[in-house]
Order: C-alpha cells, then sequence, then structure tokens
C-alpha cells in the first residue's frame, strides 16, 4: 500500500549541505570551480618569479629572527609589525623551513591559501544559496580573480589575510553545520576556527556578526540557545578586539605621521574609503601598493571626500526603500560596512588612507548584490546559458587584468615605481625606492630618490637616517652625521639612528662624541649588545684594557654567548700577556663558530707567544687551511 507520509528525515534525498557539499553539486559547478581555480593559478603563476620586497618583508621574513631561529613560546609573546598575530608568524616559520630564502616556496603556500579559501566561499555561497548556481559562480570567481585582492597574494607580508581567511571561513561553515543540525560539536569547533583566524589577524574580530547577519538573512530564530551557542564568539571577539587595540597603541600604530586628523576628518575618510573599494571593484583600474592621503588633506577635503557622504546615503537609501524586503541584498549591505569597520580609519591605522587588502574579505558583500542581480536576471528571463556565458567572458578578462596587476609586485623597484606613477608626491614610495637602490650599493640612485622623498615630505626622520647611512658606506661620516642629527630631531628616540650616529663618530675617529652616542644609546637600550661591543672598541683602541673588558663583561651578561664579545675579552688578555685565559676566550668561540680562522690564529699565536709551540702549530696550520693568509705566512717562516 502507497503512503503519503512525507519523509522529514531526509533519507534517500540527495544533501545539498555538509562537509561533502562539493560531491553533491551539479556537473556545470563542478565544472565551473575548476575553470575558476584554473583562471586563477593562471592570473598569479608569475609570482614564482618575485622577489621579497622592502615593504614590511624584513619584518615579516628577510630580516626576521623570530622565525628563523625563535623558541616557540616567543610566538606567543611576540608582537610584529604592531601586530598580535602568532599564527601567521608561525606559519612563515614553517615557511622558513621549508624553504629557506627562497620566496616562491612563501608565495605557493600564499596562492595554495587563495585558491582553498575561493572553494570555501563557493561552498559557503552553495549552502546559504541553494540551487543557484550563478549565484555561488559569481561570488567565487570574482573572489579568485579580482584585481583587488592581489595585495593579500602577491605580497609575502599579506599572509595574515589569506590565512585568517581560512580559518574564517572554517568557522562560517561550522556555523552552517551548527544551525543546520543543532550539534554541540559544531559550534565547538567554531569557536576553534575563530579563535585561529583572531591569531592570523586581528581583523577576524567581525565574525560574530557576519554569522548573525547570515541567520538573519536565512530568516533564522535568534532563540535563546542560539544565543548562549554565540555567545563564546562575542567574548572572544572583544578579546582580541582589545589586544590588537592595545598591541597596535602600544607600538605607536594609531598615529599617522605627518597627518594629524580630528574626528571629522576620520569619519570623512571611513566614508570616503567604502565609496573608494565600491569604485576599484567596478573599474579596477589605477590600483596601487600604496594610497597616500592627498597633500593638505587637513586644510581641505578633495572633492571625492566631500561627495562620499552622499554617495553613501544615496546607496543606503536604495537599498532600503527598493529592496528592504530583500534580506539577500541587505545582507551583502550589511557585510560590506561591518567586516570593513575595523579598518576604515575610524581609528587611524597605519599611514594609507586605505589599503586594496582590506577588501579581501569584505569584498564578499557586495559580490553578493552583484551575483544576487546576475541570478535574478538569469531566472527571470531564462538565461541561465547567457549569464554562465557572460561570467566566464568576465572571468577571462579579470584573469588577464590580474595577471598584469601582478607583474608589478615582481620587486621593490618595479612596485613602487608604480606607485610613483600614480602618485607622484609620494615621499614613502620615494623612501621605498631608495632603499631599494641602497641594497643594490647604487648609491647615486638611492640618493636621488632620498632627496625627491624629502622634497615632498622635509624632515621625514627614515629618510634622513637611510641618506646617512649611504653615506657611511660610502666611507663618508662626515657628510653621515649631520643627517643623522637632522633625524633626531624629528624622532629623538631613533634607536638605529643614535647607533649609528656614534658609529659615525667612531669611524671618524671621534672617540668622545662616539662614547656620547653610544651612551645615549644604551640609554634607551641597555642590552644593545652592538653600542657595549663598539664602544668597547674605542677603549681598546685607546689602550684601556680595563674599561673595555668591563664593557664587554656586561655584554657577556646579556647574552654568554655573543661571540665578538668574546673574542674582544680575548684580544683583551692577549694584550695583557694574559695568555691562557685569552686561548679560553677563543676556544669558546671556536664553538661558536668552527669556521672562521681568527679564532684559531689568535689562540695560535697565545700558545706562541707563551713559549708553547706544540699547541700553537696545529692552531696555526687549522687557521691556514681555512685560508688565512697572516697564520700561512707564520707557518712559512719557521719553515713549514
Amino acid at each position: 500500500m502507497k503512503s503519503n507520509k512525507v519523509n522529514k528525515s531526509g533519507k534517500g534525498r540527495a544533501q545539498t549541505s555538509g562537509l561533502s557539499g562539493f560531491s553533491t553539486i551539479t556537473k556545470e559547478l563542478q565544472w565551473g570551480f575548476l575553470l575558476i581555480l584554473l583562471l586563477t593559478l593562471i592570473a598569479y603563476f608569475p609570482v614564482f618569479n618575485h622577489e621579497f620586497t622592502n615593504w614590511d618583508d624584513p619584518i615579516y621574513v628577510t630580516g626576521n629572527d623570530l622565525i628563523k631561529t625563535g623558541a616557540f613560546s616567543e610566538f606567543w609573546t611576540t608582537p610584529i609589525a604592531s601586530n598580535y598575530h602568532p599564527l601567521t608568524m608561525l606559519s612563515l616559520a614553517l615557511d622558513y623551513r621549508l624553504f629557506g630564502d627562497n620566496p616562491a616556496g612563501f608565495f605557493a603556500v600564499n596562492l595554495i591559501l587563495h585558491l582553498t579559501n575561493t572553494l570555501l566561499l563557493g561552498w559557503i555561497m552553495f549552502n546559504l544559496f541553494p540551487k543557484k548556481e550563478i549565484l555561488s559562480l559569481t561570488v567565487a570567481g570574482l573572489f579568485a580573480l579580482h584585481p583587488l585582492h592581489i595585495e593579500s597574494v602577491a605580497w609575502i607580508s599579506e599572509r595574515k589575510d589569506v590565512l585568517y581567511v581560512f580559518f574564517f571561513f572554517l568557522a562560517w561553515i561550522s556555523w552552517i553545520k551548527w544551525e543546520n543540525t543543532q550539534t554541540p560539536a559544531w559550534s565547538g569547533l567554531t569557536l576553534l576556527f575563530f579563535i585561529l583566524s583572531c591569531l592570523s589577524k586581528g581583523m577576524a574580530v567581525v565574525f560574530p556578526a557576519v554569522i548573525i547577519v547570515g541567520a538573519w538573512m536565512r530568516d533564522k530564530k535568534l532563540s535563546k540557545k542560539y544565543l548562549i551557542h554565540s555567545l563564546p564568539l562575542w567574548l572572544t571577539s572583544i578579546l582580541f578586539g582589545i589586544i590588537a587595540i592595545r598591541t597596535q597603541s602600544d607600538a605607536g600604530a594609531l598615529s599617522i605621521d605627518n597627518v594629524q586628523l580630528g574626528f571629522n576628518d576620520r569619519v570623512i575618510t571611513a566614508l570616503h574609503g567604502y565609496v573608494f573599494y565600491l569604485q576599484k571593484m567596478i573599474l579596477p583600474i589605477n590600483l596601487s601598493a600604496y594610497y597616500p592621503y592627498p597633500v593638505n588633506f587637513n586644510v581641505n577635503w578633495p572633492l571625492p571626500f566631500i561627495v562620499a557622504p552622499f554617495i553613501i546615503l544615496l546607496i543606503i537609501g536604495l537599498l532600503w526603500f527598493k529592496f528592504r524586503q530583500n534580506r539577500s541584498i541587505l545582507a551583502g549591505g550589511l557585510w560590506y560596512l561591518g567586516i570593513l569597520l575595523p579598518v576604515s580609519q575610524i581609528i587611524s591605522v597605519g599611514n594609507a588612507m586605505v589599503a586594496d587588502r582590506y577588501f579581501y574579505l569584505a569584498s564578499i558583500g557586495p559580490f553578493l548584490i552583484l551575483a544576487w542581480f546576475i541570478q535574478n536576471f538569469a531566472e527571470q528571463n531564462q538565461k541561465k546559458n547567457l549569464a554562465f556565458s557572460i561570467l566566464i567572458g568576465v572571468a577571462l578578462l579579470l584573469s588577464v587584468l590580474t595577471r598584469e596587476r601582478v607583474k608589478v609586485w615582481e620587486n621593490t623597484i618595479t612596485m613602487f615605481t608604480d606607485v610613483i606613477k600614480k602618485y607622484p608626491a609620494s615621499a614613502v614610495a620615494y623612501h621605498g625606492l631608495g632603499e631599494a637602490y641602497n641594497s643594490k650599493q647604487m648609491y647615486n640612485e638611492a640618493l636621488e630618490q632620498f632627496n625627491l622623498a624629502l622634497k615632498y615630505r622635509p624632515g621625514y626622520p627614515d629618510v634622513l637616517y637611510n641618506i646617512a647611512v649611504v653615506y657611511d658606506k660610502l666611507n663618508q661620516p662626515q657628510k653621515a652625521i649631520p643627517y643623522y642629527h637632522d633625524a633626531l630631531k624629528n624622532k629623538p628616540n631613533y634607536i638605529q639612528a643614535l647607533y649609528n650616529l656614534a658609529n659615525s663618530y667612531y669611524m671618524a675617529k671621534n672617540y668622545d662624541s662616539s662614547v656620547y652616542w653610544f651612551e645615549a644609546t644604551l640609554k634607551q637600550k641597555p642590552d644593545h649588545v652592538g653600542a657595549l661591543n663598539n664602544m668597547a672598541n674605542i677603549y681598546f683602541d685607546i689602550q684601556d684594557f680595563d674599561k673595555a673588558l668591563d664593557i664587554l663583561k656586561r655584554t657577556i651578561e646579556i647574552n654568554p654567548n655573543q661571540e665578538e664579545a668574546l673574542y674582544n675579552i680575548g684580544s683583551i688578555y692577549f694584550q695583557r700577556k694574559e695568555y691562557e685565559s685569552a686561548v679560553g676566550m677563543f676556544e669558546k668561540c671556536m664553538q661558536l663558530n668552527a669556521a672562521l680562522p681568527d679564532n684559531y690564529r689568535m689562540a695560535g699565536l697565545a700558545y706562541a707567544e707563551s713559549g708553547n709551540m706544540n699547541k700553537a702549530i696545529p692552531y696555526l696550520q687549522k687557521a691556514a687551511s681555512l685560508g688565512d693568509e697572516i697564520s700561512r705566512q707564520w707557518l712559512a717562516g719557521k719553515g713549514m
């Protein structure tokens, strides 16, 4: 007998949600996602020939001892670049273990994460909007291929972007599973992934608001049980929000160099930012790695800033009066507003008024709105094939634009040259370009760029400092010294300038001034090993061995394995003819650096001076075998 009962359990039917979601989607979607991934891989393939840049990469990777030799515990207590993101730093440390100084490996991980994020976002859209293949493909395709996302993928320092979004999307998927099943394990997994996202980048704190808007969009009832399960997420969000603000505040990152913003300036900047990203989304041209504040921004707001509030009001009015019954469109707008809020510059973070990387996650809002219109057009006009054809055409166009834009990030020179084309008065860009030339020992070109930076921003401390560094490298300390002084006038606690100024006076053999500035350095940083060692060298040069030895012992107290200090202590003992103590120091140095011939030579000479030739000769032979010419000549003089 036939039954008319409805199968409420859903058994025997294909499911459209769950972690196996991709196995149940249509062939069109499967081929669509495959095409998106292929085009994304082609668009970003040039990154495998790219270099590290000097734009934060030295802080995160190339000059960061934490990822190279840091203990695991240090990652959890060490902010980097005014941010607390230990998981990001651990991922970079793992890359360093695997790839060393080869940037291709780092880029590969960034790209893999971006491709994975694309699939996860497609899965989320597929579950939020079942049977709307065009919508899911549009959102995922735009996310994968839009040129505004290049900065987050093709810049190694933005590992935090692709990593935090990876865990963000996993948390979102887990939450959708909890909403569908009410299984507590899924809410627990959501909290875990959310914490991992926050540990990758503080911008993840918007997650609880994102899922609440998502629940409202699907008309989910915010029951007591729902709120209880979301409470740990809100508490976690508050905690990491406080950590992010305090970390940035302690490092001085909540202020903007050379631009003083009042409350009205911050609000107008935030509103301009919201319009700016929409404009670049629609017409992705004139993108830049750096967008400086306009000249005299505090005096007169440029026209785009003035009209931004009216554009925002117009968009909000249109969404409310025309689409207030359409929760999908309103949710897209709320996601866009909410996700961008932490980086909207209402609380100023850094020197850029906007940045392409801030759009990486926030883009899901406007992408969803655009995708909804395309899906609706296809359904109402039965133009599904036409819609797919248009999407393929747009994807191909975006892949070409993205591939060309990716090439701009090839190295520091190409990147900052591009910024200068868009913003010829950008002192930051001239400074970065000057540093790039300096690192390539192109000193005339470096000085030219640094002087252009000073033209557009007089008194720029970092530029003054780097001009001095160039003159030091050219062995012209007398030219370097005034620039260090000027840098310190504008930035009195500039520790590198203090230290280098002392070294410049040392190079100029002005020992009194050198000692004064080394002591000034040590007042700022009492454990500055370089200042201690070099100040000891001054006293060694003037043969005040007692004073030199006292300073070097302070160095050893700070770092018992500081090789230069141990070697210098050995040299002082040698000068004092305390040869046994000298050999002890040099042998410690050998343990730390077995490949340095100086240690073997000095130990051999100490034994020779003490009359113990049997012990002296093996050390000197070892030094000679390592290429030490002094040892070779000594042995030759003895007929060996």
